[in-house]
């Protein structure tokens, strides 16, 4: 988080988060304490003070996006430079540090780097997707039509202009994104601090959850890693 009390310099907090960040670092991956080589070497420390610094410089050369949770709090997080939808492989290893005895790599695993569209459109809209409790899951089930873009929308019965996408057609795709069903969405959204009054209608008739001005509807009828449009309620 960032500290905007009044007097802070900027830089002098922008240091202090670049030490938690290597302390914590150190502590949680390493398993060892980095805090006197902040300072000074020890004789039989493997760390020395230059290695705390070139952690350091690890930090400061990566940009980070200015975010915010629900209560207007700004915190800095990494910006994702990974290149999205190709697959990627990593492999791990374990260092002793007291004793300078690295363990053999671990077999070489892969991921796919998958970028969630509701997640885009909510920073274009200015607001967390999830400032509370985060669904379970990974990306990549759903896919959004072409009219999920920002815009304004009218719907004629009550003659309302409103805002479209809101926050909660981007919470629904997300978790049908993360492979929740159509009928579990409003369940885990009610149960976990996201109010929605949304509807699933299932096939054969319909294939759609219902909004107050909008129905979600997968086009085809197609649910299951299927293309969801944004349609408006005639009724």
């Amino acid at each position: 988080m960032t500290n905007e009390e009044g007097g802070v310099d900027p830089e002098e907090a922008q240091y202090e988060m670049l030490v938690d960040r290597v302390n914590t670092t150190a502590t949680a991956w390493l398993g060892t304490t980095l805090g006197c080589a902040q300072c000074h070497n020890h004789k039989y420390d493997p760390f020395t003070q230059k290695d705390y610094y070139r952690m350091m410089a690890f930090f400061q050369n990566i940009d980070y996006d200015s975010k915010s949770f629900g209560d207007g709090t700004r915190y800095f997080e990494a910006a994702i430079d990974l290149p999205t939808r190709a697959r990627l492989f990593w492999r791990a290893f374990a260092f002793d540090a007291a004793n300078a005895v690295t363990s053999p790599s671990s077999a070489v695993q892969s991921f796919t780097a998958i970028p969630s569209q509701a997640e885009g459109v909510a920073q274009e809209l200015g607001v967390a997707l999830w400032p509370g409790i985060k669904p379970p899951g990974t990306v990549g089930h759903a896919t959004m039509g072409d009219n999920w873009r920002v815009q304004t929308l009218h719907y004629l019965p009550a003659n309302v202009f409103f805002r479209s996408p809101d926050i909660e057609m981007l919470r629904i795709f997300d978790l049908l994104d993360r492979g929740f069903g159509p009928d579990a969405v409003a369940e885990w959204m009610n149960g976990n601090g996201y109010p929605t009054a949304a509807l699933w209608y299932p096939p054969p008739e319909k294939a759609v959850i219902g909004l107050k001005y909008v129905y979600l509807a997968s086009r085809n009828k197609v649910f299951v890693n299927g293309t969801w449009d944004i349609v408006l309620r005639l009724e």
